[in-house]
């Protein structure tokens, strides 16, 4: 506990996971500090709301940790549908000087792309991250599902990239629609899923199966639903097994050998094997009613193909890859005898990671999408700390990592903000809401935590005669009605 007569309070720029733990930090570990949390949406939670699947309900859980956080209105204050950071924000230079720290926790907001010539410019290619804010009634990059996904006349689908959020896709896509109805997935989501006609889904990855980069959880759930079968074509599977991925998977490798040695046995027993391309034509085309998952491996999109009349894509070309590399550090190349081929799909989600984006004022690695700290504390241009300023997150670590460990990176941060108000580095500030509110834009209508606390108690409502825990509002002007 730091003990302090002295007065701080801090802004923490983001209300996902990583701003809220670090504001728990905060509020746990010391005495007469506050926190203001900022968010550019109306409503806190980041992704534990927009990017957790609607069907893992568990995992929303912790936003009830977070609302008591916001509950002691005496020490915390939320900020919402406020820019930082941007032309038409709060710029980072005069939230610095209002507070006494300023800890950067905005998260991952752009997705890593192919880099093929097309991809920007065809219909019917998407990030998952556009996908998770469809079906999770995001308030950002909302598709038109008639226009943009057309699934009343999707059949083919591919999905780059192997990782769990591919997986939730998956998941979403291939159960039926009545089962998400109970949770927290937007009606209109529910109603364009039950005209899904979706029949072939590849979910394909560049290295081999033992470095699959979705968890055995995800695909047992997926192996359970109903009328659905999951394929590996045995040559990839055969191929992906060589002497260094079964080193990695040996007892004594790593502490997650025993988890992926688990998972290739389980993607062994569970999948069927395509032997041909003619047995896979077959199953592709058969007339039964059976979804096919098929996990596809060593393999790397090169490039799409498009219906000329309509630009929609209908193709993605493949090339082989083998593996190459000392054991833990393989990495796919391409095969020599340079072997490629073709798959259908009207639909090709990208789900290969997200990056964080630069906020001007503040020095940003462009190589791995993070800023560069020491323990937590921004570093300046000159490779300096800079006490008073912070960064926590994806943001701090790149975009990878559950909810615990985005728990253990917010308590290093923590810690060297705990040593900079030991050591007396940071000004005492006590900025009051006026104060705040001068810095926000007029056009911004600042949302508090009573003012989110309205907007949720409708959502739950309207959830309840829906018969499901909360029905999303999905445009942000209607969630500011509310509150005028």
């Amino acid at each position: 506990m730091v003990r302090s007569n002295k007065e701080y309070r801090f802004a923490i720029v983001g209300s996902g996971p990583a701003g809220f733990y670090c504001g728990k930090q905060i509020l746990k570990n010391t005495k007469n500090v506050r926190v203001d949390i900022f968010d550019r949406n109306p409503h806190p939670f980041g992704l534990v709301r927009t990017g957790v699947a609607p069907d893992h309900p568990e995992m929303k859980k912790i936003e009830k940790d977070y609302q008591e956080i916001l509950r002691d209105t005496e020490r915390c204050r939320f900020f919402g549908n406020v820019w930082v950071g941007t032309n038409n924000g709060i710029p980072i230079e005069k939230l610095r000087e209002l507070y006494s720290g300023v800890v950067l926790a905005y998260g991952a907001t752009s997705e890593r792309k192919l880099g093929l010539p097309n991809e920007e410019s065809l219909r019917g290619v998407f990030s998952s991250r556009q996908m998770a804010n469809w079906y999770n009634g995001s308030l950002d990059d909302i598709l038109d599902p008639e226009q943009d996904l057309d699934l009343q006349n999707l059949k083919d689908m591919a999905i780059i990239g192997n990782g769990n959020v591919a997986m939730d896709i998956s998941r979403v896509l291939l159960k039926n629609p009545k089962l998400l109805q109970p949770f927290d997935a937007p009606t209109p989501v529910i109603e364009q899923l039950m005209k899904l006609k979706l029949k072939n889904l590849s979910v394909i990855g560049r290295r081999g199966v033992i470095q699959s980069a979705f968890t055995i959880k995800e695909i047992r759930e997926i192996s359970r639903i109903e009328n659905v079968q999951l394929y590996m074509f045995r040559e990839e599977y055969d191929q992906s097994r060589n002497d260094q991925s079964i080193e990695e998977t040996g007892a004594g490798f790593s502490p997650l050998s025993r988890g992926w040695h688990r998972r290739t046995e389980f993607l062994k027993e569970t999948c069927k094997f395509i032997d041909s391309i003619e047995q896979y034509q077959d199953i592709t085309h058969s007339r039964n009613d059976t979804k096919n998952l098929f996990l596809r491996y060593l393999q790397n999109p090169i490039e799409l193909l498009s219906n000329q009349i309509s630009n929609r894509i209908n193709k993605v070309r493949l090339q082989k890859m083998v593996l190459e590399g000392e054991v833990g550090h393989q990495r796919a190349v391409p095969d020599p005898q340079n072997i490629q081929s073709e798959i259908e799909c009207q639909l090709l989600v990208k789900s290969i990671g997200y990056q964080s984006r630069p906020i001007e004022g503040v020095t940003f690695n462009s190589q791995t999408c993070t800023i560069p700290h020491q323990y937590g504390c921004i570093l300046d241009k000159n490779g300096q700390i800079q006490p008073g300023f912070y960064v926590a997150g994806w943001l701090k670590r790149g975009p990878n990592g559950i909810i615990d460990a985005t728990l253990r990176d917010s308590v290093e941060t923590f810690r060297i903000i705990k040593h900079h108000m030991e050591c007396d580095d940071l000004q005492e500030k006590n900025t009051t809401v006026e104060e705040v509110l001068k810095l926000i834009p007029s056009d911004q209508k600042s949302v508090d935590f009573i003012d989110w606390q309205k907007i949720d108690s409708v959502e739950k409502k309207r959830g309840e005669e829906h018969g499901k825990t909360r029905e999303k509002i999905l445009v942000k002007e209607d969630m500011l009605k509310i509150i005028k």
